[in-house]
């Protein structure tokens, strides 16, 4: 028989091939060439399931088509020849099933024993091979094991982070436990969920193609097999997915379900496993480093399919660290992030996650079309919620970062929603993987960045930005208010570690403020000086304070002037810089809080005071000050704020000339500052023991306090905070002539300090790296720079420990260069930037 008379008949059709005519009833039908050629390719393959991709290649060869359009071609030849003529195989593609005349296919299915009882020798409809998982051992190992406990486990996560891929992976494992079968069921193209028993019952072969079945029928069906069934997207149709769930569970005894949702069954046997984004690596991480973490891993697997040059390598590590964790580590977005990276490189793709909804839109044609740009796959998640929890979600987008409890209430409520309501809606979207919860007790929440450049666009299409962004700075404002109330109260560290989650929504409060509410900002500026400068973030203190200064004038609140004058003045004490604008702001905050009757801020103003005045060798005016902060105290007071005026008193011995006097008080107090539980204040403690240790001619004594206390810096992680104390352990070892052991202190003391725009504070151990080294000329030039950097900062004054290395610095250039080498070569190292410095100190220690 040639081609072209090769005929099939199925009912009223006759299908030739070799003409490329359907005909019904004998009259040729209304059918458009895709239609045609898919209905072929379908006939002529009827004895197997027929892939979505082979199907593209046969009926649109060499196009790049959306899966739509495949759909599309389904739907109209189930309209024309019959529903039940083409099978949808969940995750695999789409089979012809109607008989064909004189067919043994179609005689063995009259054959075929009732669907109760029916076996396929395939016993699964999971695809033949599944994609590599990365970074999701872990997860199929622990879905195994609940599946071996309990009948009913669902994964939940947001849309995109690889629910399914691992639901098919750990249903794949499983496949030998199962003597009648494990199957997927595709739910996120059913929009009738009366349709749901009927296609789980055709799927698993306990209903006929034809038939309208019921929860009942099909678990009565299934009551005697041991079966897996994956559920696979039951967000949209929860009531129906329960509803079923509860009807197997009940009448199979050995049948076990795995569901994949954004949000719980909430049924009372239901196992819920929450499925965690890919981890990314820290930054910094090196290439092999970042290739064991699963987001990176699969960028590069993505981008090495479509480029199999690329690699992961030290050039372009950084910025595939950066990509993953803008993307939440969710799978998707990363796959539709590696799409882009042929054509824009891995900096390009970073640079554009800004408009990352333009960005990513390049999924794979086979993939469902929710999931084929990162903008449909929030949409369909977003268009699941109810209209007031919409209203919640867009609203909750202008936190940066975590946020708490009490501050979505403030922000996200309205004459609508109350607290409680927004309480009750919060809750809903955690379920639905649209907000996870960070942190225990208290809690906090957070939206995904996708999540929330969506509800950022949702917010700006309802009108709703600059209300919603005015609520969100005084929310902000107002947990600084209350944190400052308990700053002389609380140790330090804990104090810190409250107000650390807060960080991203406070620089965007202060921008929302510097916009549209000046005396907002400056007030936020006053109130988180203290804040970030005890964070490690003192530069972005000064810089808010600079850019809202104009704001306070005498028609500010004499409170706000108070509080922005004790910043400024704690700023220029925590800084050592600018002692006499220093001093002119803390007497302004002094004589404010004496209006204001304040007499706990009064008191650490007058500290404040007494520590500028050192500075400025004023000593006279300081006794004065210590006679008004005793006459201030109370007997309620706690011992953190009664130990400010011990320190001042300690301070004023060393500046009269007792040393020794000074270093035993501050011996004590690391210790009596541990009792108290201020780790803070004990390391600060150790600090001016080193001080005095090194004043006194005992260096080794110095590094020794030292090395404790940074021991204990890295071992709380803080080393950010506290490169001051790091750079004092370096200062001792220099002093020491010890530049061995100094060399990794120094290193990381320059990273700390750079960062916070303080490298000035080691400028005189920096100068005397290459005289210990033996260059002295070398050495002349950073000692010129030194003395720059201290004309710069405070006049010409030193610290102790820092007059001491410029003093012996100073000595052995006088010894070893002529006057006139000596003046040009600091002449020319007054002039290096901080680069210079750091590139030229680092030169001599690779020299070593």
């Amino acid at each position: 028989m040639t081609a072209q008379s090769v005929a099939y008949q199925f009912g009223r059709f006759r299908l030739l091939p070799g003409e490329r005519t359907l005909l019904a009833d004998g009259a040729p039908a209304k059918l458009g060439g895709r239609a045609f050629d898919l209905l072929t390719a379908l006939v002529e393959r009827r004895e197997r399931v027929v892939s979505r991709n082979e199907l593209f290649e046969l009926v649109w060869p060499g196009r790049v088509v959306e899966d739509q359009n495949l759909k599309v071609q389904v739907l109209a030849l189930r309209k024309l020849i019959g529903e039940g003529a083409i099978a949808t195989i969940p995750g695999r593609g789409y089979r012809f099933v109607a008989a064909l005349d004189g067919d043994d296919t179609a005689v063995r299915a009259k054959l075929a024993p009732p669907p109760e009882v029916a076996r396929t020798a395939l016993q699964s409809n999971l695809p033949a091979s599944l994609p590599a998982l990365f970074g999701r051992v872990a997860d199929i190992a622990e879905l195994c094991r609940e599946l071996s406990q309990h009948r009913l486990v669902s994964i939940v996560g947001p849309g995109g982070i690889g629910k399914t891929c691992v639901a098919l992976a750990a249903a794949s494992q499983l496949r030998s436990r199962f003597g009648d079968g494990v199957w997927i069921i595709e739910l996120a193209s059913l929009a009738d969920a009366g349709d749901l028993p009927s296609t789980v019952g055709r799927t698993v072969g306990a209903v006929s193609a034809q038939e309208r079945a019921s929860n009942n029928s099909v678990t009565r069906a299934l009551r005697t097999q041991s079966l897996l069934i994956v559920l696979d997207n039951c967000e949209h149709m929860l009531p129906a997915v329960c509803a079923f769930a509860d009807a197997l569970l009940r009448a199979a005894p050995k049948a076990v379900l795995l569901a994949t949702s954004q949000e719980p069954l909430k049924l009372a046997d239901e196992r819920v496993y929450r499925l965690a984004p890919l981890d990314v690596p820290p930054a910094g991480a090196n290439a092999g480093a970042a290739l064991e973490h699963g987001a990176v891993a699969l960028l590069a697997a993505r981008v090495q399919a479509v480029d199999p040059r690329f690699r992961i390598s030290a050039s372009n590590v950084a910025a595939a660290i950066d990509i993953c964790r803008a993307l939440d580590g969710i799978a998707l977005a990363i796959e539709l992030a590696a799409a882009r990276v042929p054509v824009l490189g891995i900096a390009g793709v970073r640079e554009r996650l800004g408009e990352r909804f333009r960005l990513l839109t390049s999924g794979t044609r086979n993939a469902p079309v929710r999931q084929q740009t990162l903008r449909a796959a929030l949409e369909w998640s977003h268009g699941l919620l109810a209209p007031p929890e919409q209203a919640v979600f867009r609203r909750l987008g202008v936190f940066a970062g975590s946020f708490s409890l009490d501050a979505a209430q403030r922000v996200a409520r309205d004459d609508s929603i109350d607290a409680w309501d927004l309480l009750e809606h919060l809750g809903a979207l955690v379920d639905k993987s649209l907000v996870e919860v960070v942190g225990a007790d208290p809690p906090r929440y957070r939206l995904l960045e996708s999540a929330r450049a969506c509800a950022v666009e949702q917010l700006t299409a309802a009108g709703e930005t600059a209300a919603t962004a005015d609520a969100h700075a005084l929310a902000v404002l107002d947990a600084f208010r209350r944190a400052d109330d308990d700053y002389l109260t609380t140790p330090a560290l804990p104090w810190l570690d409250r107000l650390l989650p807060e960080l991203d929504n406070l620089r965007a409060a202060l921008s929302t403020a510097q916009r549209r509410d000046a005396l907002l900002a400056a007030e936020l500026a006053a109130l988180a000086g203290f804040f970030l400068t005890l964070a490690g973030l003192g530069a972005e203190a000064a810089r808010a304070c600079e850019q809202t200064r104009a704001s306070i004038d005498d028609a500010a609140p004499d409170a706000l002037r108070a509080r922005y004058a004790l910043t400024v003045a704690h700023l220029s004490t925590a800084w050592m810089a600018a002692p006499d604008s220093g001093l002119i702001a803390v007497r302004e905050a002094a004589a404010q809080y004496r209006k204001l009757c304040d007499r706990p801020r009064l008191y650490y103003a007058l500290r404040m005071e007494v520590t500028l005045l050192e500075r400025l060798g004023e000593l006279s005016g300081i006794p004065s000050v210590l006679d008004e902060m005793r006459a201030l105290e109370q007997p309620g007071w706690s011992a953190l704020l009664l130990r400010l005026r011990r320190w001042t008193e300690a301070h004023y011995l060393k500046e009269a000339g007792n040393v020794r006097a000074y270093r035993d008080i501050f011996r004590d107090e690391v210790q009596q500052c541990l009792r108290d539980g201020d780790e803070r204040s004990s390391w600060l403690a150790a600090h001016h023991v080193a001080v005095a240790e090194i004043a006194l001619d005992n260096a080794c004594g110095a590094v020794a306090v030292m090395q404790n206390a940074v021991a204990q810096i890295h071992a709380r992680g803080l080393q950010r905070q506290f490169g001051v104390q790091v750079a004092m352990l370096a200062n001792a070892l220099i002093d020491a002539g010890d530049l061995r052991r100094a060399t990794p202190v120094m290193r990381e003391a320059v990273s700390l300090l750079v960062a916070n725009g303080m490298l000035w504070w080691l400028a005189d151990a920096l100068a005397s790296v290459p005289a210990l080294a033996g260059d002295l000329r070398e050495a002349a030039r950073l000692h010129g720079w030194a003395n720059a950097k201290s004309a710069e900062r405070s006049g010409g004054k030193r610290g102790q420990a820092s007059q001491r290395l410029c003093d012996r610095v100073r000595a052995e250039l006088l010894a070893a260069l002529s006057p006139d080498e000596l003046h040009r070569l600091c002449d020319e190292g007054a002039g290096f930037d901080d680069d210079q410095v750091i590139a030229r100190v680092e030169g001599t220690l690779k020299q070593r």
